[in-house]
Order: structure tokens, then sequence, then C-alpha cells
């Protein structure tokens, strides 16, 4: 039985999340979540909801959160305040609907926010994956 060939077909996204941080005294990055999803509007949202939660986990809500309060603290004014810059990406409406552009076009996007001791990676590109091989005969080919 013949085999037809396999082709690349497009409109499939890859979103990672990634903290980039020190570890025994190198940098090493820590994936915290994937998700492939068949549209570039669902790979936003899935980065927003992600931008959130990290933000809900470093910085929560101080009367609804079940952590015990010795264990939060306040950072210093001047240290680079990542759960704000991720609640500010994921409210931008302008920068949402440039990003679901860019991927519709065929580009990645990719946003960053530090703090004193992590950067929080957000990131999707469009990826090719291949078609599923079918017999010659299920798509007329003699």
């Amino acid at each position: 039985m013949t085999q037809r060939p396999r082709l690349l077909v497009a409109g499939t996204f890859r979103c990672t999340v990634t903290a980039h941080g020190a570890a025994n005294g190198q940098t090493v990055a820590f994936v915290l979540g994937e998700h492939q999803t068949p549209s570039p509007v669902l790979a936003c949202q899935w980065l927003r909801d992600r931008a959130r939660w990290i933000a809900d986990r470093l910085d929560p809500d101080l009367p609804t959160t079940a952590v015990p309060l010795p264990a939060l603290y306040v950072v210093a004014p001047d240290v680079p305040d990542a759960p704000t810059a991720l609640r500010d990406w994921s409210r931008d409406v302008v920068r949402q609907g440039n990003a679901v552009i860019q991927l519709d076009q065929g580009q990645g996007i990719r946003f960053m926010a530090r703090d004193d001791t992590t950067a929080y990676e957000l990131s999707a590109v469009p990826v090719a994956v291949p078609s599923p091989v079918l017999p010659a005969e299920s798509v007329g080919v003699p």
C-alpha cells in the first residue's frame, strides 16, 4: 500500500511559561507550564491566565489568602515588581491584541517580568505539525 507523504499543517501554537533563576551557582530554567492550542487568540488567553496565576502566587490577596501572614513580607521599593508587571501585561488590551496579530502573522511573542531573584518568561510560537500519514487510496491517489 502506498503512503501519502506527510504535509506540514500550520495554525498550531506552543505556549511556554518558564522561570529563570539561580540554583547551585548557575542560572537555570524551570518550565512552569506548556500548552498547545490551535489559535493565536487561545494562545494569548492561556498566557494571560498563567500570568495572573503566577502573580497571585507571588503576591496573594491578603484578605483571602490561605498563606500564613508570617510567610509573607514586603519587598524593598527598589526591587522589580514581577507580580504587578504580570498583571499589567495580562490586562493590557492593546498589547494582547498586538500579540494575537503577531502570532497570526507567524511570529513568536515573548514577555518577561523580573523580580530580585527570578525572571518569568511567557512565550508562544507558531509550530508546524506533521499531518498524519494516510494510505494513498483514502485520498484518491492511484
